[in-house]
């Protein structure tokens, strides 16, 4: 027994040696080294991974910073220097660029002219207004409540205040000032009044709660299902955050940041503020609250504010606290009139904002110099 044991072990250890430095494989005496490896790597997915390496390169850098000389790209001895990129880009798309750069410098004056700062308030207002557009875009195609600030994270790789900063934002936010001016030359005191009276029933206010929400959504499976794991997991959350805020080892404020502000941003510290007794927010884009949360809401009493507990809907799960309620009433004028200015804003914005840009455009003096001409 001994000599076999004694052949075994030798056999195990030879087969054991490493192969040498270099080599990935050896098949029948044949190595197959690294360098083979990585060449037919670069033959398969050479180009795309470079491509991503560039983009996630080209994406952080601040063309401010980078000399006209600067070599932007070096590949196999062919180098593209960024007045070389400019002015290639420049014969196939600098036309259009120099156009929307013309809107900008004569939009830029007239807000300039007018008197109107542009402001974080002016830009926060600006986004708002689009978001606005963009969750009745998203109601028109049948879809639901989508965050907007998530949605530019997601689709157009950007933060809010990425977005915000951007010139063509700031121009646009300057235009709709600028028809925010017209709109209330066009209408005044009297005019309002007869529109108040005659829908008191969409100006009135309605009985509501005011309300801090804390939103837990889902998470979907591949196939769009929530599993009964996923349901168990995010029940038991908010159990743990219902638990915490009751027994106040953590406010609703430090709550709704660590765990629900990505998914309902409007609102410091989760208060949306009031909700009528259909779910329906202050902004009517908004997401609307469960109306069994709000029938709670409605039906609980003071001392305010009132903590109630999860409830567990379609879409997720939500915490809400009760900060007060408050009947039905007839309005003034001075209650509603920039509400009911915002609507006739937005009721044909897209039109009257590109009648303001024509408009500027057409009063203005543009004198055109010579470009590059583009390569066929």
């Amino acid at each position: 027994m001994r000599p076999v044991l004694a052949c075994l072990v030798a056999a195990l250890v030879c087969a054991a040696d490493p192969l040498p430095q270099g080599v990935v494989a050896r098949v029948d005496g044949t190595d197959i080294t690294m360098v083979q490896l990585g060449r037919e790597m670069l033959k398969r997915e050479g180009t795309d991974a470079l491509l991503n390496w560039m983009q996630g390169h080209l994406e952080k850098m601040d063309w401010d910073e980078v000399t006209d000389d600067a070599v932007i790209l070096d590949v196999a001895g062919h180098q593209l220097r960024k007045r070389e990129l400019a002015a290639m880009l420049a014969r196939e798309k600098g036309g259009k660029v120099r156009e929307q750069l013309i809107d900008i410098a004569i939009v830029e004056q007239a807000v300039a002219k007018a008197g109107i700062i542009i402001d974080d308030a002016a830009m926060a207002s600006e986004f708002r207004l689009m978001e606005r557009d963009f969750q009745r875009k998203m109601a028109g195609k049948g879809q639901g409540h989508i965050d907007f600030g998530s949605w530019l994270r997601v689709k157009e790789k950007m933060s809010v205040q990425e977005f915000l900063a951007q010139p063509a934002v700031r121009m646009l936010a300057g235009v709709h000032e600028l028809v925010r001016r017209e709109v209330r030359a066009e209408n005044d005191d009297a005019r309002l009044q007869a529109m108040l009276d005659a829908d008191r029933e969409r100006w009135d206010q309605r009985a509501g709660v005011d309300l801090s929400t804390i939103f837990l959504p889902w998470k979907k499976d591949a196939s769009g299902v929530v599993t009964p794991e996923e349901q168990a997991r995010l029940q038991s959350v908010a159990n743990i955050i219902h638990r915490q805020l009751v027994t106040r080892e953590v406010t609703f404020a430090k709550a709704w940041d660590a765990f629900a502000k990505a998914w309902d941003t409007y609102g410091a510290d989760g208060r949306i503020g009031w909700v009528d007794a259909e779910g329906v927010r202050g902004d009517e884009t908004l997401r609307r609250i469960p109306k069994p949360v709000v029938d709670r809401a409605f039906a609980s009493d003071g001392p305010f504010p009132v903590q109630l507990p999860p409830h567990v809907h379609a879409a997720g799960i939500d915490i809400a606290l009760v900060h007060g309620k408050r009947p039905a009433r007839r309005v003034e004028l001075a209650e509603v009139r920039e509400r009911m200015i915002q609507e006739l804003l937005e009721k044909d914005l897209e039109e009257r904002t590109k009648d303001v840009v024509a408009r500027l455009r057409k009063a203005a003096n543009v004198e055109y110099g010579s470009m590059p001409a583009p390569t066929r």
